[in-house]
Parts: structure tokens; sequence; C-alpha cells
């Protein structure tokens, strides 16, 4: 296998586990294989399947966007959710990577309504960038499990690299499996903000006029960061969204130094 490929199924299999922990959900991510109609899906069978926090390389499966491919078949089998990510990556070409999960905080406060707002800034400015632009809510809470359903989805999704499944999950995505994986994580951390407010029967205001327009994605005139310092800025999504959680991960989950079983 090219490394750059290895890799990129690695992340994506790290992706899975740190779902399955840190957001304490069931779903999938998936990684678009760049020149060719199809993605590295986490897939279901094989050995030792015991969800996502346990997913190990072979789950990584190689497939088309309609979850076919020789790959599958036997021991390994697609989700039943395929199409939410292929026809994800069909509609946007931009699109590298697709998670889906179904976290807590998000679910809670998508079944009740609650809005995300821009209540905090430097402290989580990728969530006061979130909350400015608005999270999109896709109303059906059934299981995206056919292409119109799908495309009903994107259609709500639009431009944005976030949707809530109404009393069901969340879907995101990036040029990155680092920067989707970033956003499920920033958007549930503000969940759980905006959850525990609540429930104290507090209300906490916006951020000032002047704070809200520098984490605003649409002013072109906002406050640029300053890079990192070294030969190589990196931008602040993809400032080691995964390897920040390796250590958490091999405590919880129990799995030694890292290796992903390639059998299965």
């Amino acid at each position: 296998m090219d490394e750059s490929l290895g890799d990129l199924r690695k992340q994506v299999a790290i992706a899975c586990r740190v779902v399955g922990v840190d957001l304490g959900s069931t779903g999938h991510v998936s990684a678009r294989i760049p020149g060719a109609d199809e993605m590295y899906l986490r897939c279901r069978g094989g050995g030792g399947e015991g969800g996502l926090a346990y997913t190990d390389l072979h789950h990584i499966r190689r497939t088309d966007f309609d979850g076919e491919g020789p790959e599958l078949g036997g021991r390994h089998f697609a989700p039943g959710e395929t199409p939410l990510h292929g026809e994800i990556y069909r509609a946007f070409p931009e699109v590298g990577a697709v998670v889906h999960a179904h976290p807590y905080f998000t679910l809670l406060c998508g079944m009740t309504g609650l809005d995300f707002r821009p209540i905090v800034g430097g402290y989580n400015p990728g969530a006061a960038g979130l909350a400015i632009l608005g999270v999109p809510v896709y109303p059906r809470a059934a299981t995206v499990t056919d292409k119109d359903m799908a495309n009903e989805m994107i259609e709500v999704m639009g431009q944005r690299n976030v949707v809530l499944l109404k009393a069901h999950g969340v879907v995101t995505t990036g040029r990155t499996v680092q920067q989707a994986l970033g956003i499920a994580l920033t958007l549930e951390h503000l969940a759980k903000i905006t959850w525990e407010i609540t429930a104290a029967g507090l209300q906490a205001p916006d951020i000032a006029d002047r704070d809200f327009e520098r984490y605003d994605a649409r002013n072109p005139n906002r406050p640029r960061p300053p890079a990192n310092r070294g030969g190589q800025a990196v931008p602040p999504e993809e400032r080691g969204f995964m390897v920040a959680h390796i250590g958490h991960l091999k405590e919880t989950v129990g799995l030694p130094d890292w290796e992903l079983d390639e059998e299965g």
C-alpha cells in the first residue's frame, strides 16, 4: 500500500477511537482517497468488533461512494449509513473527510431545540465561530440509509461543514480527518456548556459585538492569529486534534502503544 494511503487509513482508525471514547459515541468516520471516487470507511464486522473505541485497521476498508468494493464481503460490510458519506463526497469535491457521531450533549441540545449561541470567545474560538454562523438542523431523526435522505440532509447543510441531525446526531466535514473530527469535538464542547448553563437555570449573554466580529468567519477584516513559530505554520484546526488524545485513549481503552491490528 502507498505510504500516504496507509497513513490516511490509520488517521481514520484513530479518529474512530477518538469519537468512541471522547464523544462516548457510535457512528463512523471516512476519508476521501485522493484521485479516486473512493473512500476509506469504518466498516462493520471482522474480529474484535467492539464499537468505535476499539477500531482497528482491518475495520477501515476501501470502498466506492456506494459502499462497494473488493475489500468488502465475507466478514466486513459497509454501514447502513454509507450514503451519508458517499453523497457528501459527490456533492462537495473539496471535502476530504466526514465524521458522523451521536455525541450526548449535542443530541440533548438538538432534541430540545437549544440554540448554539456565541457565549464564549477566546476560551474556544472554534466554538464561537460555529455558534456565530449557526448550526443547520436536519429535522428527521431516522438513520440516513438512502441517497434521497442523504441529499435532503446535504441540502440543509448547504455550504456549512456541520449539520445537526435532530434526535439523532451530527455530521461534520473537513479538508482533512483532523479538521472534521475537530469540528465534532468543538460542537460537543459548546453543547455541553450550553446544556449545563440552561440546566442551572441561567442565561449567558452573547459575547460583545467587537469580539463577535473577531470570530465571525464572514468578516474579511477580522484579526488573524499569529502563525506558529517555525518553518511551517499549521492551521488551528489541524494542530494535533487526534495526537492530543492519544494518551487519554491509551489509558481509557487500554490499547498498548497504539498498535492497530491489520488482521480481523
